[in-house]
């Protein structure tokens, strides 16, 4: 088949230059007219599971607000003062005048979108005075006739055992750092809370545009006494990507740089280099193109994909080149191109199905991201093997066509090569010592390798010496609850929610919370948020800033209701009448809670949880709710944030087992297979595996030293150290084949090693520059995958090099033994 196709190069090079320039135009048009999507948000990592789903509808069906958090710093680490809190307020005041109220929950009353604690004491002291719904003007004024010690005191009180509303202690003790408490009234920081209209989440540029508003009228007031950073999701993705594609940008060209320093040491040739370069790009811009016509995002994890193309896609060149000058030596133009294609062609080949394989064996896992990216990467590896094999050999039977045999200038052997060649040899005369030492070695490394942690964290995410980066970490960290809200796990309910009997055992699952350890309390109840309490809190009044409270709703809630629960001769038409006066009145809190579609389907019970993204207390949380939802049976799924976490870090456990399993199997079939057909030999594709599979051992182990967890990025190293180090074995057993047929083994090996190892060493070290220039990136996850891939392709070189040639050794010798012994 690859003698063929190098037979066709060299008879119709200009068609196949002409075949790449037009893929590559069709490429770059697709790319003009779909566009590149970037995207970054933990939903993009998130699997396929029923709990997802769940968590999805819940944002679909049941959120009725887009929130932006705004956090505010103290310089003095103290934000309970008099001019602190009056700056809180001014900031409140510049929003809610600004024309951004009418993108607010509530347009017409904006106060009622935004709170902070500053609005928690204001509208305390204003209530003691008798004055209800104050306006800013009237919250500001009561702060500036207080002094510092007055407002103080003011918390005590709310603090105090005898206050009568817990949920404001809640309210408040969640708006504040941890270091506030009652005895330590200071807090160096909080969070000012900005709800605004839902039609949002579904608009990421318009929601984009409202963000750079409100950071703009923040900035503007220019507070004092604090520092306002607006903290919003679109403005966090949107600076991450900014400096994500900054970073690239500046690597992208800089892994070039390097590639054009390595290649043109190993080739000393302008015109060699530049053919081989163009090459790489048309295979960068193929896999744009494919990336836009698929539709596919692009996040921190695909954009480095350029950046592998480059360490991984010019090693072909490389080999062509090489072997294309050899061949020329002794042959003329048309034969030189036809068995370079034959028999690196064929090596490329192989390498390419096992790469490819590495890369696909993500689509054995649940997260849609890390199928994409092996997608993406596969049909990288896929262009660069196409556009090398077709565009290399075309223009160089297209430059050398009027030169003689022998007219190449013939380069010297390398005294580094020759070195490789004498180890290698020499080792090879040792093969069991050698092969003693890297299992030994493997078994220690391995003992390493199960001590190796999980993780999954957005914090992991973000990129480094950003401003932003800092305030979302202070967010993370500084918070009993992280970013100054309590992570919210849910209770999906499904069917007839207008049934009493359905309420009565939503009711048992909220008492069943109130003893859970990482749930939230409020007094002594578990802080729970659902269509029971949207009811009791129109119906009942609360006497502090009460609005909810609605006498004609309180009279027909009481009527049906007992205690909190349905009376026992309520009807689904009263239960109904009540939904229908919810969603006609009050359709934001209705929504939250409740669906409407013809007929009221499916309720949440949103739940204030508090595990700090502890392993342990997500399973403890999740096992409790599981338990606490029993009255509700499968009718009821439990999910939610931290939940959804924990189930991602099995995942990632989990996908690496398979996709290592997937890519082992699956090169060993494929390298079998070809092995067999070529040189009538099964055993030489598992020889060819067999230091790879150690080089995942010492990679694992490795990481494990170096405190790189499992995440994300990191997960799919294992199956990269199968598909990308067995290229290196397969053009070692290759050409090792090729020489044993007239030459013994120590012989075989030496001249195997002296006519590619300056190839793979060239292409080894172009793959670490590339890979290595990633622990420059701005995100911590593309520094870890970047310095373990270029480990692992140091690794799999050494490993192809001096410890395979050990193992073909033994396997020779003991074949020519059986030979003579059976005639």
């Amino acid at each position: 088949m690859m003698e063929k196709l190098g037979n066709r190069i060299s008879s119709h090079p200009f068609m196949a230059i002409g075949i790449i320039l037009l893929i590559t135009i069709a490429s770059a048009a697709s790319v003009a007219h779909f566009g590149l999507t970037q995207e970054f948000s933990e939903d993009t990592f998130m699997p396929d599971l029923d709990i997802v789903r769940a968590n999805d509808e819940i944002s679909s069906n049941f959120t009725s607000t887009y929130g932006v958090s705004i956090l505010v710093r103290s310089p003095d680490d103290d934000l309970l003062t008099r001019d602190a809190l009056v700056e809180i307020l001014g900031i409140e005041k510049a929003i809610a005048n600004s024309s951004i109220k009418n993108e607010l929950f509530t347009p017409t009353m904006p106060s009622y979108s935004i709170g902070s604690v500053a609005d928690i004491i204001s509208q305390f002291v204003l209530q003691q005075r008798g004055i209800e719904n104050p306006t800013y003007d009237e919250k500001i004024a009561a702060l500036q006739g207080m002094n510092d010690s007055e407002i103080k005191n003011t918390i005590k009180v709310i603090f105090s055992p005898f206050f009568p509303y817990p949920q404001i202690k809640t309210m408040l003790s969640a708006s504040l750092t941890k270091e506030f408490n009652e005895s330590n009234l200071k807090a160096k920081g909080s969070i000012i809370r900005v709800s605004m209209n839902y039609s949002l989440r579904k608009n990421e540029e318009r929601a984009l545009q409202m963000e750079r508003e409100i950071d703009t009228l923040v900035k503007g007031y220019a507070p004092s006494s604090v520092e306002a950073y607006v903290m919003g999701e679109q403005i966090i993705s949107d600076e991450i990507m900014k400096a994500n594609n900054e970073s690239m940008g500046l690597l992208l060209p800089l892994a070039f740089a390097m590639v054009i320093i390595i290649l043109a040491l190993i080739y000393r040739d302008v015109f060699d280099v530049i053919i081989s370069l163009l090459a790489l790009a048309f295979a960068i811009i193929w896999m744009y193109g494919f990336g836009a016509v698929m539709g596919y995002s692009f996040n921190p994890m695909t954009t480095a994909i350029p950046v592998l193309l480059v360490g991984l896609g010019i090693d072909y060149g490389i080999h062509l080149t090489m072997r294309y000058r050899e061949e020329r030596q002794r042959e003329d133009n048309r034969k030189a191109v036809e068995k370079t294609v034959k028999y690196i062609g064929m090596s490329l080949l192989l390498a390419t199905i096992t790469t490819v394989i590495a890369f696909l064996s993500n689509l054995s896992s649940p997260i849609d991201l890390l199928a994409e990216f092996g997608i993406l990467a596969a049909v990288g590896i896929c262009a660069s093997f196409v556009t090398m094999v077709l565009f290399v050999p075309a223009c160089q039977y297209l430059r050398n066509r009027k030169k003689d045999v022998g007219e190449i200038v013939r380069r010297k052997e390398r005294a580094l090569t020759r070195v490789m060649a004498k180890v290698a040899v020499a080792l090879e005369r040792h093969g069991k010592v050698v092969i003693t030492a890297a299992v030994v070695s493997s078994i220690v490394m391995g003992y390493y390798a199960t001590q190796l942690s999980t993780t999954f964290d957005i914090e992991e995410f973000l990129p480094e010496n950003l401003d932003i980066t800092e305030n979302l970490k202070f967010m993370m960290n500084e918070f009993a609850i992280a970013g100054g809200t309590a992570e919210e796990v849910y209770v999906l309910v499904k069917g007839n929610m207008a049934s009493p009997d359905t309420l009565f055992k939503m009711s048992q699952c909220v008492d069943n919370m109130g003893d859970d350890e990482y749930v939230v309390k409020a007094g002594d109840a578990a802080d729970v948020t659902s269509i029971l309490s949207v009811m009791a809190d129109y119906a009942e009044y609360s006497g502090f800033n009460d609005m909810k409270y609605n006498a004609t709703f309180s009279a027909l809630y009481h009527e049906h209701f007992e205690n909190g629960v349905p009376r026992e001769n309520t009807t689904e038409e009263n239960i109904t009448a009540l939904y229908d006066w919810l969603y006609a009145y009050a359709p934001n809190d209705a929504k939250m809670v409740l669906h409407h579609d013809g007929l009221y389907d499916s309720s949440v019970i949103r739940v204030s949880a508090n595990t700090g993204g502890d392993d342990r207390t997500v399973t403890v949380l999740y096992r409790e709710l599981k338990e606490d939802k029993e009255p509700l049976g499968s009718s009821a799924t439990v999910t939610g944030g931290p939940i959804l976490t924990k189930m991602v870090m099995d995942l990632i456990s989990e996908s690496q087992t398979r996709s290592l399993i997937i890519t082992l199997l699956s090169c060993l079939v494929v390298l079998s297979i070809i092995f067999y057909i070529k040189d009538r030999s099964y055993v030489l594709g598992a020889l060819t595996l067999i230091p790879v599979a150690l080089c995942v051992v010492w990679i694992l182990g490795s990481m494990y030293l170096l405190g790189i967890p499992l995440n994300v990025m990191t997960l799919s190293i294992a199956s990269l150290t199968v598909g990308l180090g067995v290229t290196y074995g397969i053009h070692i057993t290759h050409r090792f084949a090729e020489e044993i047929v007239d030459k013994d083994a120590d012989e075989a090996c030496r001249v195997t090693i002296l006519h590619t190892g300056s190839a793979l060493f060239g292409a080894a070290a172009t793959t670490i520059a590339g890979f290595g220039l990633l622990v420059f990136a701005l995100m911590p996850p593309l520094q870890q995958f970047g310095g373990i891939t270029a480990l692992t392709i140091l690794y799999s070189f050494i490993a192809s090099t001096f410890i395979l040639p050990s193992v073909l050794g033994i396997w020779a010798k003991r074949k020519k033994k059986a030979i003579e012994k059976h005639g």
